[in-house]
């Protein structure tokens, strides 16, 4: 299920989206792997999709502080959403501690 994060002022350029995360296993087939996802949406219309395969920077077992930055689209939008897609992998991975930063 998605997050839903407040819009940031107008003029931003750039946010910074960071979170903890643990596997009990890596899933190495790219297209299966954990997705950390953040989508800029008008009304329901997706505007721009930003995202990491988080599993390539990841060992089992370990937590890790993860975090991308992505550019504000110049498109029109109102809604943003975060979230992790498991993309039909087979190992479980969690997140906690979502922050979404406003970089200048």
């Amino acid at each position: 299920m998605p997050y839903a994060v407040p819009l940031p002022p107008a003029g931003t350029k750039w946010l910074r989206i960071s979170a903890d995360f643990v596997t009990d296993d890596i899933t190495w087939d790219v297209w299966k792997m954990p997705q950390y996802i953040i989508q800029f949406k008008q009304d329901n219309t997706i505007v721009k999709t930003e995202f990491i395969r988080i599993h390539r920077l990841m060992s089992p077992e370990l937590k890790y502080h993860l975090f991308f930055d992505t550019k504000t689209p110049k498109k029109p939008f109102n809604h943003i959403d975060v979230f992790l897609w498991n993309a039909d992998g087979t190992s479980t991975t969690y997140m906690d501690n979502l922050k979404v930063e406003i970089l200048e």
